[in-house]
């Protein structure tokens, strides 16, 4: 359980969901009927998105970018991983990334879906495709828009919770990082690097 009082859990047979306030509930209810895909009830984002969330924080306390992820199989996390580009000085160990490596030999991927707590760059939306993930559920996309099409054109399900928690992650740690930030999405000018 985590320390936020607003995270809980209920004993119905209806799913927990982390973190949302009321506003966020109604408004991504309302984004989903338009969109005639799931209504709030028929997803279950409670621990998968909430350790996706701590990955994201442990990699902050790292001295790192705030994006997590975890890898579902069952109902089950078989893998979990945050950007740790700035840790490992590797260009390319994003959270995505370093959830499937760490996930390991799983063999088929069409039964897991991948939370994260952004949506999905390039590179991962590459990873995603190229394994046959079927399923993406990202924290949101304000802050960085990511490859959603790229993914639903190669027949991924991609579903946006626009999560106030996970936007406001990356809006402070791009307020104080801009450099960084604007490194991890390849955006630096010569100037700059």
């Amino acid at each position: 359980m985590l320390p936020d009082s607003r995270w809980h859990r209920t004993k119905t047979r209806h799913p927990t969901y982390i973190n949302l306030t009321y506003i966020e509930k109604k408004r991504f209810t309302r984004n989903q009927r338009n969109q005639n895909q799931y209504s709030l009830r028929e997803i279950t984002m409670d621990e998968f998105m909430a350790a996706a969330i701590a990955e994201a924080e442990q990699g902050l306390q790292e001295g790192g970018i705030p994006i997590g992820s975890v890898l579902v199989r069952h109902g089950q996390i078989i893998g979990r991983g945050h950007n740790q580009r700035v840790q490992r000085g590797s260009p390319i160990l994003h959270a995505e990334i370093d959830c499937l490596a760490n996930a390991g030999r799983i063999g088929r991927y069409d039964d897991t879906v991948l939370y994260s707590t952004l949506m999905p760059c390039y590179l991962c939306a590459g990873a995603v495709v190229q394994f046959g993930i079927k399923k993406v559920i990202a924290g949101e996309s304000q802050t960085f828009a990511g490859a959603r099409e790229f993914m639903e054109a190669h027949g991924v399900e991609v579903i946006d919770l626009n999560l106030e928690r996970c936007q406001q992650l990356m809006r402070d740690f791009i307020a104080q990082y801009p450099q960084l930030w604007f490194e991890d999405i390849g955006k630096l000018t010569s100037k700059e690097a």
